[in-house]
Parts: C-alpha cells; structure tokens; sequence
C-alpha cells in the first residue's frame, strides 16, 4: 500500500553575540580571516518535508529556504543572505537486514555573515546500512560524492570598501564507516540506522 506524507516547518533564531568567520582587508592588501562575535544574527527557515512510501521503496524529499541576517554595529556590519537545500533521496530494502539508499544533496557553497552572492553545488551519496544482531547491533557504509575527489568552492565576501573572491579546494569523495549498538529495548529498521551519513560540507585540503 502506499503512503504519502506532507509536512512543512517554519524556525526562527536569534542569536546575541553569534561567533561568524570574519575577514578584513589590512592597509597591505592582505586580508585576514579569524572567528569573532558579531552583535546580532537572525535565522529564518522554512522547509517543505515529503515522503512516499512504495511496496519497499521510499522516496523523500527535504526543501529548505532560509534568511540570515547579521548585525554589528562595531564592524559596520548589517547584510542579509538568502539561499535554499535541498535533499532528494530514495531507499529500499534489499533483504530484511540490508537497506541501500540512494540520495542528492544541493548545497551552498559558502555563506557568511560577509557574503554578497551564493552559488551552489551537488552531493550524490550512496548508504548502505546491515543489521548484524536485530534490534541491537548495527553497521552503516556511505560514500559520498563518489565520482568526484576534490571540488572548488566559490566565495564572494565583503562591504562597501572591498570585495574579495575566492576559490578553495574542498575534499568530497569520502567514505564512512559506523557501528553502533543499542542499549535497551528498541525495534529499529536497517534503513533507520545513521541514514545517508553526511560528513561536514566544509572539510578543507591539507
């Protein structure tokens, strides 16, 4: 049987003195990055949720649009940014212990409180989950990006003095591993277990 669900969801935050990657231009030319407080950062966020369930396969889909807008008046600091995820994936079961999940992710490629335009980039992502021991002992696989090793990613930051472009190398084809163990009474799927391991989308070269 199928089944289909809808859902949508609105968060606002605002944070006092939120900790944001700044950088400035020195009387040199040089520009110097560093993480400081800025007065004040607003979050709006809105996201749409679906997922349709098929016989054994699920299909989902995660939309969000968000706003952030910071505020400092010691840095004459007051810019907003606008940009949107969003998060496709489908997944089934292979066999009653083994699910694989197939999933693409739209990200941005950067975002600070200093960012004057947003550009976006793509993560496909294969998961591959096993129950070993039901309802207590679980392993996960998923490689990321597997068809790409490194990436560039675009920045644009500045104020009304200055613009600095940029381009920095990231490392996206990883591979992660997990095995976990319930303590206690649960009754979990294999599908349920760390779904589409996601790494942190700012992992730089060394």
């Amino acid at each position: 049987m199928a089944k289909l669900f809808l859902s949508s969801e609105f968060i606002y935050g605002n944070t006092k003195g939120a900790i944001e990657r700044l950088t400035d231009l020195l009387e040199d030319g040089k520009s110097y990055t560093t993480f400081g407080n800025i007065g004040k950062r607003h979050n709006f966020n809105l996201s749409f949720k679906a997922s349709y369930r098929y016989n054994s396969l699920t299909f989902r889909n995660n939309l969000r649009f968000s706003k952030n807008i910071y505020i400092d008046g010691d840095r004459n600091l007051n810019n907003s940014i606008l940009f949107m995820s969003n998060r496709a994936s489908v997944s089934g079961d292979i066999t009653k212990t083994t699910a694989l999940e197939f999933s693409m992710d739209l990200r941005p490629q950067t975002r600070s409180a200093q960012s004057k335009d947003i550009k976006y980039y793509s993560v496909f992502s294969v998961n591959l989950n096993q129950v070993l021991v039901k309802n207590k002992l679980y392993c996960g696989v998923t490689v990321n990006d597997p068809f790409n090793n490194r990436r560039f990613l675009y920045s644009n930051i500045g104020n009304d003095e200055y613009r600095i472009t940029t381009n920095r190398e990231i490392i996206v084809r990883i591979f992660t591993f997990i095995i976990r163990w319930n303590f206690g009474r649960f009754n979990e799927k294999p599908e349920e277990l760390g779904r589409s391991i996601q790494p942190p989308s700012d992992i730089y070269v060394p």
